[in-house]
């Protein structure tokens, strides 16, 4: 391999790409401010992404920030990046990379909301897959909490919706919230296979949250947006991702059935929000939520946990 070549460069751009979602997964924003920036300044695989990567840490860097002078200005230089994402798309034998086009409605939906988005780097993990990789320690401390709060925000502007935010964007935000919030006791009841814990560690987590407890509050979650679908005005793969989740959720359970039963109704390609007339053609990230659903059927098949 010629360290000093391209084979050099790209190996290098895979662990920046690598570093910065760890870090995120950690909501360690400033630590993974370097690898973001470094990668939207220099690699070319997806300059789209990458400028979105770097911009939801800006963002949620700013959101953390104490210091208000600070966060005024990680928030500008949010915006600038955000605002370049849309005009980095490039197309692929003629089609744009689903994940583009992802990051390029979520970049205008922060400007179109008055530059707000709600947990966009911890939906930006999930979205990956990458937040599988996130410590149960990191959960219970710091991701729950922020997202209890966050709901809680929602739950106080329910007689009015209208009244949050710029005036739009409140059921797309509160399923969002849920759908993270699931997933996020999911994995606390049900870690990552491989992860690794000290025993210290696991009685620590089991102190603060049963395993029972946390997988009814995740299913709670889920079936809140499952019930709430028509209600979505734009981000209606959150529908999906709830079904999916649930048959997650089901097989840790041992309802294999139940499992089963939830991962066939993403897989059958119909459309599962109540009111489907609001959505156009296919939803978000639809090929990448039918990827994780066939993967996780032949599991089922094969008698392995999800």
């Amino acid at each position: 391999m010629d360290l000093t070549g391209t084979d050099y460069k790209n190996l290098k751009g895979v662990a920046q790409w690598e570093l910065g979602l760890c870090q995120l997964t950690l909501c360690d924003y400033a630590g993974a401010l370097p690898y973001w920036k470094a990668q939207a300044e220099e690699a070319n695989w997806s300059k789209a992404v990458y400028r979105y990567g770097l911009a939801v840490t800006l963002y949620d860097l700013a959101k953390t920030e104490k210091d208000q002078n600070e966060a005024k200005k990680r928030m500008k230089e949010a915006a600038k990046w955000f605002e370049q994402v849309p005009g980095s798309m490039k197309k692929i034998a003629g089609k744009h990379i689903p994940l583009e086009k992802f990051v390029s409605r979520k970049s205008k939906k922060f400007q179109s909301q008055g530059n707000r988005l709600l947990h966009p780097s911890l939906e930006l993990c999930y979205m990956l897959g990458a937040i599988s990789h996130t410590p149960r320690s990191v959960f219970l401390s710091t991701i729950i909490p922020s997202l209890v709060k966050s709901l809680g925000t929602l739950a106080s502007h329910s007689s009015k919706p209208a009244s949050y935010g710029n005036g739009t964007g409140y059921w797309d935000d509160y399923a969002l919230a849920q759908v993270l919030y699931g997933a996020s006791l999911r994995y606390v009841a049900y870690p990552n296979l491989e992860s690794v814990e000290s025993e210290e560690e696991k009685k620590h987590v089991e102190a603060k949250m049963s395993k029972e407890e946390a997988s009814k509050k995740a299913e709670e979650s889920f079936k809140w947006v499952v019930e709430n679908g028509t209600k979505i005005e734009l981000d209606h793969q959150l529908v999906y991702a709830a079904h999916l989740e649930l048959g997650r959720l089901y097989s840790c359970l041992g309802d294999l059935e139940g499992a089963k039963r939830e991962l066939e109704l993403v897989n059958s390609g119909k459309p599962l929000e109540v009111n489907a007339a609001g959505r156009k053609g296919k939803y978000s990230m639809q090929n990448a939520i039918q990827v994780k659903v066939h993967a996780a059927l032949q599991a089922l098949d094969e008698g392995r946990r999800l």
